[in-house]
């Protein structure tokens, strides 16, 4: 079974009697099987408020796109490691087109931990009582993908992975020279605890934090 479909028989588990269940993951199997490294972004919840948010799937939402607000500095993120060990000077990264989310976004996943949707600001409560009732799916879901990285969106993210998430034979918690925690959940694997892509920050900043920290697990492999 593939990526695709092992998804799809999870999910469909997983949202019986949930309308407001939200489907994420893989963009496109093949470019994220092709990957070097793959990674997989964990993140809170999708912003969709109302009453009738939700119901919908982020995978088509990413690969036709997605939105310049989150996605742009994932794009950057995503080149900037692609380019490793070279440096990617800033020039090169700040202007990011429709054209450049649909080409840079087809090979990652991106995986909620809540998979009802939220507003602008996650109500943390309502996020960590789903994470808790979810725990074995998350789990199971997180096992699909056997990804070289997983950049733990907010702290918050990287708290639920710590909690319900991550394996028992994983490395504890370790920090890179600028302060970047991650841990190596299996071998030659690793999980890095990092701000979320609106963090209120400049941008070049979060690239180049990001950036680093891959550069010095990639040059201790």
């Amino acid at each position: 079974m593939g990526i695709a479909e092992a998804e799809e028989a999870l999910f469909e588990r997983w949202s019986e009697g949930r309308n407001s269940f939200v489907k994420d993951g893989v963009v496109d199997a093949q470019a994220f099987g092709a990957a070097s490294p793959s990674v997989l972004f964990l993140l809170k919840e999708v912003n969709d408020p109302g009453p009738d948010g939700g119901g919908w799937d982020l995978r088509e939402f990413l690969r036709d796109g997605a939105r310049a607000a989150t996605w742009n500095n994932v794009c950057r993120w995503l080149r900037g490691i692609n380019n490793l060990p070279d440096d990617t000077p800033w020039a090169e990264l700040a202007n990011v087109t429709a054209a450049d989310r649909l080409e840079a976004l087809a090979s990652v996943a991106a995986m909620n931990l809540k998979k009802s949707p939220g507003g602008h600001t996650t109500v943390v409560s309502s996020f960590w009582q789903a994470a808790t009732e979810d725990a074995s799916f998350l789990h199971e879901q997180l096992s699909l993908y056997s990804a070289d990285l997983v950049i733990c969106c907010g702290s918050v993210v990287s708290e639920a992975f710590d909690a319900f998430m991550k394996p028992e034979s994983a490395s504890e918690w370790k920090a890179t020279t600028r302060g970047v925690e991650f841990l190596e959940y299996t071998s030659g694997k690793y999980v890095i605890a990092y701000s979320h892509p609106e963090a209120r920050v400049s941008a070049n900043l979060l690239y180049y934090d990001l950036v680093d920290a891959v550069r010095e697990l990639r040059d201790a492999a």
